[in-house]
């Protein structure tokens, strides 16, 4: 009995057609699957640089960052800044639960960065409206 070098199929198993490297048909197809979301990754990468260098130096900022001081809003915002050398502004929505130690860590990372950040405080009747509406079962549904 032969098995797939990778997987581990047995010959046997339907639809396995093990080619004479010892793959599987479904090994190979992943592969391939691979081979081919890596090349679409790297055009879109290739397609992200041309658009950083098409806008970079035309306003004073280069894009907008949403930033709710989360890790991963923060690596986008030091990637724009740092890897691809645009201006981002900042912006967080400021919905009632950015902690103060958030916003302070947000103000240290902002300078550090030498990026404008911007916070947006929406009155509370209109935040209660905004909670209110996103939680309704029905978009047709008026306060």
């Amino acid at each position: 009995m032969r098995y797939c070098q990778r997987c581990i199929l047995p010959e046997n198993f339907p639809g396995a057609d093990l080619d004479d490297r010892g793959f599987c048909a479904y090994c190979r197809a992943e592969r391939s699957v691979a081979s081919n979301r890596e090349r679409r990754r790297e055009a879109l990468r290739e397609r992200f640089l041309r658009l950083c260098d098409e806008v970079r130096g035309l306003q004073p900022y280069d894009c907008l960052v949403a930033w709710s001081g989360g890790k991963d809003s923060t690596f986008t915002l030091a990637m724009m800044r740092r890897r691809y050398g645009l201006r981002p502004l900042a912006y967080t929505f400021d919905n009632g639960f950015v902690s103060p130690q958030a916003l302070d860590n947000m103000r240290i990372v902002s300078g550090n960065l030498g990026v404008d950040h911007i916070i947006a405080r929406p009155r509370f009747d209109v935040l209660r409206t905004v909670f209110r509406e996103a939680g309704s079962s029905s978009a047709d549904t008026r306060p």
